[in-house]
C-alpha cells in the first residue's frame, strides 16, 4: 500500500503541474529555485530513516511519519512533510489521509458513524477544505490531468482482477473496486495575505456485499448489506501568494521534488514484517469472530427447529384433547339421546353378560332374570327368582340391571 500511495502521488502531481493552469500564469511572477539538496523523513517509532527526498536549496522542510491516535478515521505509517519557501507563504505539503466506511445498515459499525462519501471531489469539498481552511472560497472543482487520470485507471483495473483472483479461491462475489482523483483551487487569506492554494487527493474504496441470513422462517431473517471502506492517501497541496499559484505549478522542476521521493528499504522491510505479524492477528481473531457468528445463527435455526417442533407436539396433543372432548361429548349426546328414546316407548336396554348383546326390554319392572343360554328373559315385580323354579334342568337364571 505504500509503494502504491507513493507511486500515485508522483504520477498525479506530475499531471497537476504539467502545464495544468497556463491561462492562470500568464501573468504570474516567475517562482524558481537554483537547485535541491537530500532530506530525510524519520518515523520516530522505529528511530530510523523512512523517505529521502529533494526540496529546493534555501527552502525549509520539515517531515516526519504520521501516526495519529488509533480512531475511525485515522491512517498511521504514511509521511507528512512541509517544503516551506523563503517567503514565508509558498510551500508544498503532504498532509495524511484518513478511512471511513459506509453500510447500508445501522447496525454494521456502532463506534463509528458511517460516512456516505465515494468520489475525491465529495472528499475535498466536504471534509478537506472545510478542516484544512474553513474561511477558504472554492475556485474550482477539476478532475485529475488526462495522465493522473490513466494512472489510476491502469491501477483500478488491476487492483480489481486481484480482488477477484481471491473472491474465485474463496468462492465468493469479488468486492468492487474504485479509484477517484481530483483537486480543488482555492482561495483564502493566510495571516492577513490573500493567497490561493491546489489541493489533490485520491482515494480507493472498495465495495462488498453480504448476502441475507435467516434462522427459521423469515422471524430471523437479516436483509443483504452493502459495505463501504475507503481510505484517502496523503492530501497533497501546492501553496502560493494570489496569483502566483500558476507559475509554481508551471515549473519544471515542481514534478521533480515528487518525482525523487525514495522509500528506505530497511524501513520497508521493518513496516513489512510488523505489517504481516499484525494481518496474522488480525486473521485469527476475524477466524474467531467469524466462528461465532456462524455458531450464533447456528443456535438460532436450532433453537428455532426445538420450538417449532415443540408447537407442532402442542397442537397434536391439543388437537387430540379437543377430539377425544368431541368424542365424549357426542356419546353423551347419543347416549341422552337414545334413553329419551327409550323412555318414550317405556323401554330400557340391557346387556347380556355372556355376549354383550344388547336387549330392549319393558321398562315397568324391578327385576329383569336372564338364561343361562340368554334366549329367555322374565321381568317382575316383588321377591320372585326364577331359578330351580322355571325350566330347572336347562336353565339357570341370572339377574341383570339396566346398561347405563
Amino acid at each position: 500500500m505504500k509503494s502504491m500511495r507513493l507511486t500515485m502521488t508522483v504520477l498525479f502531481w506530475t499531471a497537476a503541474a504539467g502545464g495544468l493552469l497556463g491561462a492562470f500564469a500568464a501573468n504570474a511572477a516567475i517562482i524558481s529555485w537554483s537547485g535541491t539538496h537530500q532530506v530525510k523523513i524519520i518515523d520516530p517509532q522505529y528511530q530510523m530513516t523512512a523517505y529521502t527526498l529533494s526540496v529546493p536549496n534555501g527552502w525549509k522542510f520539515g517531515g516526519v511519519i504520521a501516526r495519529p491516535p488509533t480512531g475511525c478515521h485515522a491512517v498511521s505509517g504514511v509521511p507528512k512533510y512541509t517544503i516551506l519557501s523563503p517567503d514565508g507563504v509558498t510551500a508544498i505539503l503532504s498532509m495524511p489521509g484518513v478511512q471511513w466506511s459506509w453500510s447500508s445498515s445501522n447496525m454494521e459499525s456502532p463506534a463509528c458513524r458511517d460516512i456516505d462519501i465515494d468520489t475525491a471531489a465529495q472528499f475535498l469539498v466536504q471534509i478537506v477544505v472545510p478542516h484544512l481552511a474553513p474561511n477558504a472560497r472554492i475556485e474550482a472543482v477539476l478532475p485529475l490531468a488526462p495522465a493522473g487520470q490513466a494512472a489510476l485507471a491502469h491501477r483500478q483495473e488491476s487492483m480489481q482482477q486481484q480482488e477477484a483472483g481471491t473472491a474465485a479461491r474463496f468462492g465468493i462475489p469479488p468486492p468492487k473496486v474504485t479509484l477517484d482523483g481530483a483537486r480543488v483551487r482555492v482561495q483564502y487569506e493566510r495571516g492577513g495575505q490573500p493567497v490561493e492554494e491546489m489541493i489533490v487527493s485520491v482515494i480507493s474504496c472498495t465495495e462488498s456485499q453480504r448476502g441475507a441470513l435467516s434462522g427459521q422462517g423469515d422471524r430471523y431473517r437479516e436483509p443483504a448489506v452493502r459495505r463501504r471502506n475507503c481510505t484517502a492517501g496523503n492530501v497533497m497541496i501546492a501553496r502560493a501568494p494570489k496569483g502566483h499559484l500558476g507559475a509554481l505549478l508551471a515549473q519544471p522542476q515542481f514534478p521533480k521534488i515528487f518525482q525523487s521521493m525514495r522509500v528506505d528499504p530497511d524501513w520497508q522491510s521493518r513496516v513489512n514484517r510488523d505489517r504481516q505479524a499484525a494481518f496474522r492477528q488480525w486473521r485469527a481473531q476475524n477466524d474467531r469472530q467469524f466462528a461465532a457468528i456462524q455458531k450464533h445463527y447456528a443456535d438460532v435455526n436450532r433453537a428455532g427447529i426445538q420450538r417449532g417442533v415443540a408447537f407442532q407436539k402442542q397442537l397434536a396433543g391439543g388437537t387430540q384433547k379437543a377430539m377425544q372432548a368431541d368424542r365424549a361429548t357426542q356419546s353423551a349426546i347419543d347416549k341422552s339421546a337414545r334413553k329419551q328414546e327409550l323412555a318414550s316407548l317405556n323401554q330400557q336396554e340391557f346387556t347380556d353378560p355372556k355376549t354383550g348383546r344388547k336387549i330392549k326390554l319393558s321398562n315397568q319392572y324391578d327385576h329383569t332374570w336372564i338364561s343361562s343360554d340368554g334366549r329367555t328373559t322374565i321381568q317382575n315385580n316383588g321377591t320372585f327368582n326364577p331359578n330351580g323354579v322355571v325350566d330347572p334342568v336347562r336353565s339357570s337364571w341370572q339377574e341383570i340391571n339396566p346398561t347405563q
